[in-house]
């Protein structure tokens, strides 16, 4: 329901609300046009039905009407449609209509249409038993029936219960009163009617299974199955045995009906339980003018049934049910299978094609259905349905599937069984899958073995806190090993040969890069193989291997690239603090003379009070006592500590897998030169730790801008300027200006900073070699809050989006991956703001790899940083550079959707997260639609100003003054842009002075465009032409004037404005004002 006032009086249209509810499930209310569209637009699976109230906006009633999902239209208006106002007619729209009440009546009808033509067909050419030619999706005859034979072989029939789930699943909310109480009602009083009397009398219930069916949602057939089976049962047992012809009428799309012609002595299915009627004229009802709607066909099925030549059951509802005409209707049970007799036009765009019901065990269509069968046949229901999942490409669904179920429905074992794969000791776990040969007797560590797939897969994908080893038959591979392969805590998959296997091809494990094969069939020797393998894992070094070399894989995302011309940050060490425990100053004083920040202490209390104070520092602890490090648990285990050193201690004793731990030593110099390694690379860290900008917790219905923190201004501004980056004319910017603003980032101006400088000049960028570089510097200017300085860099950050639009990737994987090291603060944010936007600042290579990004990932985590591994899930038309088989470049200003973050038993936090570009548009519209100003390299210094940045909107503009030529074309624009800004922050002599600028230098320009009119001038450097005009400067300054009560000045400026002026509306604004300033003057006076 779009209404533009509804917010304002919310409570007045609840009565309306709660109507609707009564009447269809899912309610919505907008009261924004653009937000109304993009939700409509996004909505796949269901059709609409549109409520449109207020004053009709005939361009958003055109735009709806193409959605294809919106299948009608009602224009509610209680005191009719306006006069002004002429609405064009339509087949969607239903009417214009001042009571909700007749709304409801109508909608009713509808539903009941939508229903019957959304009810899919699967159909199959004569004599084709091979090619079986289904619609509208892919073998949905098929996976129907095989869902529904194995739900009936399921003996748990006690599902409902599951309110909350139908209602999360549905998205009801709590205000959606009517469709509670109908889950209610049916969860608690199921017993009480008979299945048919369910799937007839409640329209909820009937949209809800049919839906299921239509799509072969496994989720909410498995909840209904109690209803689907009962339903199949009393329909078999109420079976009415006579020959009848009955009727159903339905639209079709264009293309469908062509199918369903070429295929005339064919069979046909429908998906689902089919409701029928022997009155050829109650199903004519449905059937609606289609003249302004060419796409679409009518077609009224007659069905003959033939008593003799029949075995699927169907049933008269006379008996059954008590609503009117029950005795005309009929319900075919899901098995029903039909012949195409005939198909012959009724008029031109309606049809009457003749069905005869076919014998139950007629083979054309089951033939299909058997032959899926043997693909996916399981030992059991569970078995197959997971399968079933698979062979449909719902791999995310089958293993979500696992997990959902597997608690509610064990195969072999009980929860508790399964309860025992959670309570393991160690930190890394051998699971095996159907192994027969597991003699653990031999073997020195143990091995989880399981008997079915089922739970082997359910186990594994909720294993978080170990690192998992499975081991899987070859045969059994190609079918679980898509499913566990991504899951982080899988380190790898291993194959295990059997002597019985076949020889099959392997070519599909190119896909799934964990998995190692053997070869051999000694399954003791490949439990010997993953033993060292963990061994090797856990074997951490107790000195740290630090270089500035992860800091380039972490860049370039690649462990073996040269790094010779690779540009390093430097940042004098603030923030470090050596804080030195010890009972002796004398043999550390070598130490604390060389540490800028170092502090004794003698409690252990004290120092933790010191060090929890300090809550951004990066600590450094040296323990001199003789004890164990298990004395000092409480200090150890806080944030701020960075690395721990032992220092002159016997008989040592801490835990070996202690990453904080730099070493132990004797001699106090080499415990300085570690030490000093150590604050170096923390001090490189700081400068190559990724920034996250976070955009989340907005209310779309509240003004955006007032709801902004600091964060969402930063990402905004960011956008804003990739907006813009088109646009900006070349500037060019001398090496000592680089120089200074690269001095306020702490950046040095070294050799290899020369050459970039100079390749910044010349606009030469390496977008290989460079990109990285100009994405920190970039990341640093957002943080200082130097917008403007991004000026700088914009010609190479507009090439790196041009480089990532080059190549349009046809065969696009569907995941790459990035490891990232964060700020604590930042991965605190990423923890507490899943389903937000985030643009990570210096993103820019992906790999293909993720054993190359999980490399880098544990790398910096042994290093004792936080260390986060992205994948990232890409849609499949994106363009991106490839750079080669294994690397992508993301463009600058990329933005991401956070779908969910984990910490691994590697100490690696894994996020998923999605390609979100297009998703965060609406804002950036949003956000103009506010500002009202339209968004250009000329306006940007105006939206710097809008989101509270006056100094930086200042600079901004300041820049492009310096850098323009004095008769730039634009200076005009820049000058009025400027003036707009001083008025807006009231200062209103400053907005003069530039107004009066910008209008010299209009009245200028224009003298030298006369002068050369007959000389063409193109200006290459301006791709967004000046669209401000004399006349509006002279009204700006003369609004000035009239707040100033310089009414002299002001009349002067808006008569100016007044003659400059051709259109007639904008003249007679000006002669207003006019009027008004005379009538302010002369009060005055």
């Amino acid at each position: 329901w779009f209404d533009p006032k509804i917010l304002n009086s919310y409570d007045n249209y609840l009565q309306s609300i709660s109507q609707l509810q009564s009447v269809i499930a899912g309610t919505f209310t907008f009261s924004d046009i653009n937000q109304c569209l993009n939700y409509l637009k996004n909505i796949k699976e269901e059709k609409v039905f549109l409520i449109i109230s207020g004053n009709v906006d005939q361009q958003f009633l055109d735009d709806s009407q193409i959605i294809s999902q919106i299948y009608s239209i009602y224009i509610f208006c209680e005191h009719g449609i306006q006069p002004n106002q002429s609405i064009k007619t339509s087949s969607k729209i239903r009417g214009s209509f001042n009571q909700i009440e007749q709304i409801c009546i109508f909608l009713k009808e509808d539903i009941k249409r939508c229903d019957q033509d959304m009810v899919s067909i699967t159909i199959t050419s004569s004599n084709d038993k091979k090619h079986i030619k289904p619609y509208p999706t892919n073998s949905t005859f098929a996976y129907s029936r095989i869902v529904l034979e194995k739900l009936q072989e399921i003996q748990d029939r006690q599902p409902y219960g599951e309110g909350q789930f139908l209602r999360k699943r549905l998205q009801i909310g709590v205000d959606d009163m009517y469709l509670s109480m109908m889950i209610d009602e049916f969860e608690k009083n199921y017993s009480k009617h008979s299945p048919i009397w369910w799937y007839t009398q409640d329209y909820f219930i009937h949209s809800l299974v049919n839906r299921a069916l239509r799509i072969i949602d496994l989720d909410i057939l498995i909840r209904m199955h109690t209803l689907l089976y009962d339903l199949k049962r009393e329909i078999k047992q109420s079976t009415t045995m006579k020959s009848i012809i009955v009727y159903r009428y339905q639209n079709m799309l264009i293309s469908e009906f062509k199918e369903l012609q070429n295929s005339e002595g064919g069979l046909l299915a429908f998906n689902s339980f089919l409701l029928t009627s022997i009155d050829e004229q109650s199903q004519l009802t449905f059937y609606s003018d289609l003249s302004e709607n060419l796409n679409i066909i009518g077609v009224l099925f007659d069905i003959t049934v033939n008593l003799a030549n029949q075995s699927t059951p169907f049933t008269s509802l006379g008996s059954l049910v008590d609503i009117s005409d029950a005795e005309k209707q009929f319900l075919f049970s899901i098995d029903a299978v039909f012949q195409i007799s005939s198909i012959t036009p009724i008029s031109q765009q309606s049809w009457r094609v003749q069905l005869t019901l076919m014998d139950d065990h007629n083979g054309d269509l089951k033939f299909h259905v058997n032959r899926l069968q043997q693909d996916i046949s399981g030992r059991t229901p569970w078995h197959t349905l997971i399968q079933l999942l698979i062979k449909m490409d719902h791999l995310g669904q089958a293993a979500e599937f696992c997990q959902e179920w597997f608690y509610r429905f064990a195969v072999n074992g009980t929860k508790e069984d399964a309860e025992v794969f959670y309570n393991k000791l160690n930190k890394s776990r051998i699971i095996s899958l159907k192994i027969p040969d597991n003699n653990q007797s031999s073997i020195n560590y143990e091995v989880e073995n399981f008997d079915n797939e089922f739970k082997f897969i359910s186990n594994i994908l909720s294993i978080e806190d170990k690192i998992q080893y499975p081991i899987i038959s070859n045969k059994m591979a190609k079918l679980i090993v898509p499913l566990i392969h991504k899951h982080f805590s899988v380190e790898n998959i291993y194959l295990y040969a059997s002597i019985d296997d076949e020889q099959t091809s392997n070519d599909w494990m190119k896909s799934f890069p964990k998995v190692i094969e053997s070869s051999s069939t000694d399954f003791k020797k490949l439990v010997e193989q993953i033993i060292n393998a963990i061994d090797v894992w856990f074997a951490q070094p107790l000195v740290w291997n630090r270089s500035s070399i992860l800091f380039y894989s972490i860049d370039f995302q690649s462990m073996s690239s040269s790094h010779n011309t690779y540009v390093q940050l430097s940042k004098d060490p603030t923030s470090n603090e050596c804080i030195v425990i010890y009972p002796s100053l004398d043999r550390l004083y070598p130490i604390i003379s060389k540490c800028k920040y170092a502090h004794q202490f003698s409690a252990i209390n004290d120092c933790t009070k010191f060090i929890v104070e300090r809550d951004e520092s990066s600590v450094f602890f040296i323990i001199s006592s003789n004890t164990d490090l298990f004395d000092y648990e409480s200090i150890i285990n806080l944030k701020q500590i960075h690395a721990i050193y032992y220092f002159n201690v016997s008989n040592v004793k801490f835990p070996k897998n202690t990453k904080k731990i730099s070493g132990y030593f004797d001699d106090v110099e080499d415990l300085f030169k570690q030490l000093d390694i150590d604050l170096k690379f923390n001090q490189q860290k700081h400068l190559n730790l990724s920034h996250i900008y976070i955009f989340s917790k907005y209310d779309p219905q509240k003004i955006l801008i007032s709801q902004l923190n600091k964060k969402q201004i930063e990402f905004l501004i960011v956008q804003l300027f990739v907006y813009i980056l088109n646009e900006i004319p070349s500037l060019t910017f001398t090496s000592e200006e680089i120089i200074n603003e690269l001095k306020n980032l702490q950046i040095e101006s070294d050799d290899i900073c020369q050459v970039f400088i100079e390749k910044l000049i010349n606009e030469k960028i390496d977008i290989y070699e460079n990109g990285p570089l100009i994405l920190k510097i970039a990341s640093r200017f957002v943080q200082k809050q130097r917008f403007h300085s991004l000026l700088m860099l914009s010609k190479a950050l507009f090439m790196m989006s041009e480089y990532s639009n080059l190549t349009k990737v046809i065969d696009l994987p569907a995941y790459v991956y990035r490891a990232e090291i964060l700020f604590p603060k930042d991965l605190e944010l990423l923890k507490s703001n899943c389903n937000a936007f985030i643009n990570i600042s210096t993103i820019l290579f992906g790999t293909r790899s993720i054993l190359t990004a999980r490399q880098i990932a544990r790398t910096a985590a042994n290093n004792g940083l936080i260390a986060v591994l992205f994948e990232i899930e890409l849609p499949k038309d994106l363009k991106v550079l490839n750079i080669d088989k294994e690397y992508i470049i993301f463009p600058f200003g990329t933005i991401f959707r956070l779908n969910s973050i984990n910490q691994g038993p590697d100490d690696v936090w894994y996020a998923k997260i999605n390609f979100a570009n297009l998703d965060f548009k609406p804002i950036i519209d949003l956000l103009q639609y506010e500002i009202d100003i339209s968004l250009t390299w000329l306006t940007f210094g105006n939206y710097l100003q809008k989101l509270h940045r006056n100094d930086e909107a200042e600079n901004y503009f300041k820049i492009l003054l310096e850098k323009l030529s004095i008769d730039h074309t634009d200076r005009s624009s820049i000058y009025n842009n400027i003036g707009l800004m001083y008025t807006m922050i009231g200062k209103e002599n400053d907005a003069l002075q530039y107004f009066n600028l910008a209008e010299k230098h209009f009245i200028s320009d224009s003298v030298k465009k006369f002068k050369n009119k007959n000389i063409p001038n193109i200006d290459d450097s301006s791709p967004t032409k000046s669209n401000v005009d004399r006349s509006t400067i002279l009204e700006h300054m003369a609004d000035i004037y009239f707040e100033q009560k310089n009414y002299q000045l002001s009349i002067e400026n808006y008569e100016k404005a007044f003659e400059s002026r051709t259109d007639p509306n904008r003249r007679e604004i000006c002669r207003k004002k006019i009027s008004r300033v005379f009538t302010e003057k002369k009060q005055s006076s």
